[in-house]
């Protein structure tokens, strides 16, 4: 099945089979293109026409490589150096034989043997691997480019706004570096010496170098000027603008000391995990927009708490994670099953027939399962069994006696507002396809519960809005559509009708002492053998003697009580070994007796007689 995985984009995969083994190249000396950057250029150098003229196709990727001057001929070892890998997105013929092109920038990449040829220049394209920068180091960095432009912006209005761009793009620290060279306004050749850096810690020293000498070039200017750097120097009209006189100031006086406010240092910080941990637009969008927040509310005050709890909860949750290897394989979901539970043939179909239907369909947003029966029948072991199967975790929420607030979250003015246990359970999985078990769902809303939980579960399950679930909480949309989702009941029409619409009813009966025995045998024995610190070849039960035990003591429809009377014969078996090692201890009738008293239920004369064609229980009102 399909799978909506948000990746990186990395142009280097795109580009490794699309690079010419000789690539055009275009010396500019205007400007420097950077990686993931467009411009708009106005080409009029001869060769740089000439490769636009030769190539008038849509997909032209040529090389833009910084050059001090662009007077033919250029010697061709000036320009062997590192360039940008770019593609032409569109171009316009203007008067005088000028072409007005924009230039998407894709990768780094060497230019070697660059020769003049057809009137153009070409060179052998060589991918280069950029060095990483450590976390912790790089993000002192960034910091202090954040103060110094802090502090740029506040004496030079055309860079006031630039530091507030480059917080929203610190995930990634060798595209920040280009950012700030190319927003900061650095001459061509400041910024060919940052495209020439590989080593992404000496590019952000680099750019930060670069800008304290650009800051002391500001002070020296002001000084010569004779411009009184006070704010009780001149009178201002109204309260804002003295706010945004001291604001300055401040800025000021941290690029000068170096230092960064601890409200724009978590800022700063909460905007880089928000771009690390790629979040879909629309909750990015909000998860920035609280993270400014943070910088006009106290630190300590309640709204800040608030507001840091908000961002934790909504980066923990697993917005595009979806689990690995997790495609629909039936023949592996019918394996899972036999080996978790014996007969049960017909529920075993059903469910894979819902399966089936999923996986034709390409998606999983149909009805929903709802396995029904008695206590103890193996409905969760079921839906443990289809995780399996699957390769996807699983989720539990158990929905009786939880109000609308415990299933839908509560709004965030509210006092200790927090997400839905519907929604937080998926920070559990770290995916967004689990699959999702809602127990008890026929006790939904009974009792003395607040809100509507009906409605809640209502919009969790329609399969026409599941790819947009709504949390009172968080108040942004969460995918469910990936979602397995499985139910279960013990009486189905004890379901409110509005989600009953929605599920498919899987019945279990319940078990007959033969097929109990055979669990007994084959299942149950061996395993509660082992946890009670036994070898299993040392108990000895034949057929009779759990018979025996699943008329006498364990009648109910389940395996609970069988479980529970078994575990009680083991401990006596193992308290016997333990005190005078005694081994090979038979489960005989009498044992059975002698561990759990007198049957609790004895055989009526009619099952002790069968007859044929005669009704051993029939009652008619």
């Amino acid at each position: 099945m399909p799978k909506n995985r948000a990746q990186a984009y990395d142009p280097s995969d795109s580009l490794l089979t699309a690079l010419p083994e000789r690539i055009p190249v275009m010396p500019i000396k205007s400007t420097v293109v950077f990686p993931t950057g467009a411009t708009g250029l106005q080409l009029s150098f001869p060769p740089n026409v000439q490769v636009l003229s030769l190539n008038p196709g849509k997909t032209l990727v040529v090389a833009l490589v910084a050059t001090e001057e662009e007077d033919s001929p250029i010697d061709p070892a000036t320009i062997e150096k590192i360039g940008v890998a770019t593609r032409v997105l569109n171009r316009l013929n203007l008067p005088g034989g000028t072409i007005q092109a924009t230039i998407q920038g894709l990768i780094r990449i060497h230019l070697e043997g660059v020769r003049y040829e057809n009137g153009f220049y070409t060179a052998f394209p060589r991918l280069v691997e950029e060095e990483p920068a450590d976390g912790g180091e790089a993000e002192q960095i960034i910091e202090q480019i954040l103060t110094t432009l802090n502090g740029i912006g506040a004496k030079v209005d055309r860079l006031a706004e630039v530091p507030r761009v480059l917080r929203r793009n610190t995930g990634d620290p060798g595209r920040f570096a280009d950012l700030v060279a190319t927003l900061a306004h650095f001459s061509v050749q400041e910024k060919d010496a940052v495209l020439q850096r590989l080593d992404i810690t000496d590019r952000l020293n680099y750019v930060l170098e670069t800008l304290k000498a650009e800051w002391k070039r500001v002070l020296r200017v002001e000084e010569e000027a004779g411009v009184i750097r006070q704010p009780e120097a001149r009178v201002l009209a109204n309260a804002s603008e003295r706010s945004v006189a001291v604001r300055r100031q401040i800025a000021a006086l941290q690029a000068e000391l170096g230092e960064i406010e601890p409200a724009e240092k978590e800022v700063i910080t909460m905007l880089r995990r928000i771009e690390q941990a790629q979040l879909p637009t629309g909750v990015a969008s909000i998860a920035r927009r609280e993270a400014e927040r943070l910088r006009t509310a106290l630190s300590t005050s309640a709204e800040a708490t608030e507001i840091r709890t908000y961002l934790d909860t909504l980066l923990g949750f697993p917005w595009d994670r979806s689990t690995e290897g997790a495609e629909i394989d039936l023949r592996n979901v019918q394996a899972a099953l036999d080996q978790k539970h014996l007969g049960l043939e017909e529920v075993k179909r059903k469910i894979l027939e819902i399966l089936s239907v999923a996986l034709l369909r390409g998606n999983v947003r149909g009805l929903v399962p709802c396995i029904v029966g008695p206590p103890g029948v193996g409905k969760r072991s079921l839906a443990a069994a289809v995780a399996r199967g699957l390769r996807r975790p699983l989720v539990r929420v158990d929905l009786g006696g939880r109000g609308e607030a415990q299933l839908a979250g509560s709004s965030r003015t509210r006092p200790g507002a927090k997400p839905g246990k519907l929604i937080s359970s998926f920070r559990e999985t770290f995916v967004n396809d689990p699959v999702y078990l809602l127990e008890e769902i026929d006790e939904l809303g009974l009792g003395k519960v607040e809100g509507d939980p009906v409605e809640a579960v209502e919009e969790f399950l329609d399969p026409d809005h599941r790819d947009g679930f709504v949390d009172r909480y968080l108040e942004v949309p969460f995918d469910l559509s990936e979602t397995v989702f499985i139910t279960t009941a013990n009486d189905f029409y004890r379901i409110p009708r509005g989600i009953r619409d929605f599920l498919i009813e899987i019945r279990i009966a319940g078990y007959t002492p033969e097929e109990k025995v055979e669990i007994a045998r084959r299942q149950l024995l061996p395993r509660l053998t082992l946890e009670h610190g036994l070898d299993p070849a040392e108990i000895e039960a034949d057929e009779e003697a759990l018979l025996y035990l699943t008329r006498g003591y364990a009648r109910d429809a389940g395996l609970g009580n069988l479980t529970r009377s078994l575990s009680a014969i083991l401990r006596y078996i193992a308290h016997a070994k333990a005190m005078d090692g005694a081994s090979n201890r038979p489960l005989t009738v009498e044992m059975i007796e002698e561990v759990l008293g007198i049957p609790r239920y004895a055989a009526t004369e009619a099952e002790n007689a069968p007859e044929i064609g005669v009704v051993t229980g029939l009652a008619w009102t």
